[in-house]
Parts: structure tokens; C-alpha cells; sequence
């Protein structure tokens, strides 16, 4: 019977093995090993990793945030996701003037500024949610 967890698991090891096989490539030059005996072992590593790690890393995880969403009332999810969305809007707001910013900072910051913004205001809506509802 194929399962979520069987077929993330097989997925998973063909992923991880191509890059196992590609990483052994590359360090082989500075092991000074073969480059056909390196990605291959890196392969077989590769593939144990995608076997143990990818229902852990894909399967479970969504199932965990699915009963997470399904256990919530309606109005804190959709409080929730506004808070989400206003929080992003504030985020492209600002994204273009600290963009503007000096080499380092211009690049990372954005980024950094979308993923706090939409942490701390669907935090804050969430917690929040039925003070918003009362309004």
C-alpha cells in the first residue's frame, strides 16, 4: 500500500542520493580519491538520510499543521491569516527603501524585515483575535 510516508521516503532517497552523489564530486578533488568511488558513497549516505529523514522533514510536519488548523475556530484562523497578509503588506512597503540600503544590508534586509513583520503580526493577530472580534 502506498502511503504518504512510503512515497516521501522514496522521493526523498532519490533526492538525497543525486545530491550525495553530486557533494561526492566535489570534495573527491580535495580527499584526492576517485571521483566515481566518493560520489557513490556519498550516495549510499544520501540515500539512508532520505530514507530516515523526509517523512520527518515533509510528511509530519503538514499533517501536524493541518490537525493545527483544523483544531482552531474559524475566527482566529481567519485573524490569522490577516494578520499574515497585513504584516506582508507592511513588509513590501518597506521592502523597497531598504533595498536602497549599502551592498550587504540592501540585500538581506527585506527579507529578514518579511519574515519578522509576518511573524509578529500573526503572532499578534492570533493572540489577539477575539479583542479584534469585539470590535
Amino acid at each position: 500500500m502506498l502511503t504518504a510516508d512510503f512515497i516521501s521516503r522514496i522521493v526523498g532517497m532519490v533526492v538525497f542520493a543525486i545530491i550525495g552523489a553530486r557533494l561526492g564530486v566535489e570534495i573527491s578533488d580535495s580527499l584526492r580519491l576517485d571521483d566515481l568511488v566518493v560520489s557513490f558513497f556519498f550516495g549510499l549516505i544520501g540515500i539512508l538520510f532520505g530514507l530516515i529523514l523526509t517523512p520527518w522533514l515533509t510528511v509530519r510536519p503538514v499533517r501536524r499543521l493541518s490537525r493545527a488548523i483544523n483544531e482552531q475556530p474559524i475566527e482566529v484562523l481567519f485573524t490569522t491569516v490577516v494578520g499574515l497578509l497585513l504584516g506582508l503588506l507592511l513588509a513590501l512597503l518597506l521592502a523597497y527603501p531598504l533595498s536602497l540600503l549599502p551592498q550587504l544590508l540592501g540585500d538581506w534586509f527585506p527579507a529578514i524585515l518579511s519574515v519578522v513583520l509576518a511573524y509578529v503580526f500573526t503572532s499578534l493577530f492570533r493572540n489577539r483575535s477575539r479583542e479584534v472580534w469585539g470590535l
